[in-house]
């Protein structure tokens, strides 16, 4: 990330994670992401509904 704000000067980041991957949930906060949007049933896998967790940096 600091190359990119360093060299391209891009300043915000976007990270989606499924909901339960409490793994890349830490990854993202240590990273300073913060949680910004819970979106409910975003997709469905074999029957079963996932909500997608938006992350900002």
């Amino acid at each position: 990330m600091r190359w990119a704000r360093d060299v391209h000067d891009i300043q915000n980041f976007n990270a989606v994670v499924t909901e339960g991957n409490v793994a890349s949930e830490r990854v993202l906060q240590k990273c300073g992401f913060n949680l910004e949007q819970r979106i409910a049933d975003a997709y469905e896998i074999r029957g079963k509904l996932y909500a997608d967790l938006i992350y900002k940096s």
